[in-house]
C-alpha cells in the first residue's frame, strides 16, 4: 500500500520486480501524472485504487499489457473529460465521482457494454448529449447527482432497458420532458430532489415501473405544471 502519503509522480520501473502484483492502493496522495508504461508487465493486476489524487488526465495506454478488466478507482481527481478508451478495462462499475467532468459526449461507453453502475456525481456535467449512454444494455444504476444539468434529453435512456436506479438531484433541472423516463419496465427509484423543477409533461414516466419518486425541494414557481402518465 502506498497511500495516504504526499506522492506526486511514481518513478518509472516502480514494478517492475512485482510482476505478481494483484492490488496496487495509491488514493489519497497527490498523483498528477502517471506514465503509461506504470503497470506494464502486471498480467494479475485487478485492482488500482487512484482515488483522491490530483489527475488532470490518464494515459489511454495506461493499462495495455492487462487482457483482464480491473476494479479501477479514479475518482475525487481533476479529469475534465471521461477516458473513453480505458472503459472496456473498468468492469462493471465506472467510479469518477467527484472530478471535472462537464459533458458527456454521444457514445462514450459504446466498447464497454457490461457497465452496470456510473458514478458521475459530483463532477461539472452540464450536458449530456443524446446518444450518452447508448450500448449500455446492462446499465443498472447511474448516479448524477450534484452537477450542473439544466435539462436531459428525451431519448438518453432509449437503450437501456435495465436501468433500475436515476439520481438526478442537486442539479438545475427545470422540466422534465415528455417520455424521459418512459418505457423503463426494470426502473424502480428515480431521484429529483433539490432541482428547479417547474413543470413535468404528461407520460414523462409512461409504462415505467416506479415506486419510489422523490422530487423534494423543487417547483420554485407558482404556475407548475404537473402530471404524471406512469401507466396506459
Amino acid at each position: 500500500m502506498l497511500s495516504g502519503n504526499f506522492l506526486e509522480a511514481l518513478p518509472f520501473g516502480l514494478f517492475n520486480n512485482l510482476k505478481e502484483l494483484s492490488e496496487i492502493y495509491l488514493q489519497g496522495n497527490e498523483i498528477k501524472h502517471i506514465n503509461e508504461k506504470i503497470f506494464n508487465g502486471l498480467a494479475s493486476l485487478r485492482i488500482v485504487n487512484l482515488n483522491g489524487n490530483c489527475l488532470h488526465d490518464v494515459p489511454l495506454d495506461l493499462f495495455k499489457s492487462q487482457l483482464n478488466t480491473i476494479d479501477l478507482d479514479f475518482s475525487q481527481n481533476k479529469l475534465s473529460s471521461i477516458p473513453s478508451r480505458l472503459l472496456p478495462k473498468m468492469g462493471n462499475d465506472i467510479k469518477l465521482q467527484n472530478n471535472l467532468i462537464d459533458i458527456v459526449r454521444s457514445n462514450t461507453f459504446r466498447e464497454a457494454t457490461n457497465i452496470s453502475t456510473i458514478m458521475l456525481y459530483g463532477n461539472k456535467v452540464f450536458e449530456l448529449e443524446d446518444d450518452s449512454f447508448d450500448g449500455l444494455v446492462n446499465l443498472s444504476e447511474l448516479y448524477l447527482d450534484y452537477n450542473q444539468l439544466n435539462e436531459i434529453p428525451t431519448t438518453l435512456f432509449k437503450a437501456n432497458p435495465k436501468l433500475v436506479h436515476v439520481t438526478l438531484s442537486h442539479n438545475s433541472l427545470n422540466t422534465i420532458r415528455s417520455n424521459s423516463f418512459a418505457g423503463l419496465f426494470q426502473l424502480n427509484s428515480v431521484e429529483l430532489s433539490y432541482n428547479k423543477i417547474a413543470h413535468i409533461e404528461e407520460g414523462a414516466f409512461y409504462g415505467s415501473a416506479i415506486t419510489f419518486l422523490n422530487l423534494e425541494n423543487n417547483f420554485p414557481h407558482r404556475n407548475i405544471s404537473f402530471k404524471l402518465s406512469f401507466i396506459s
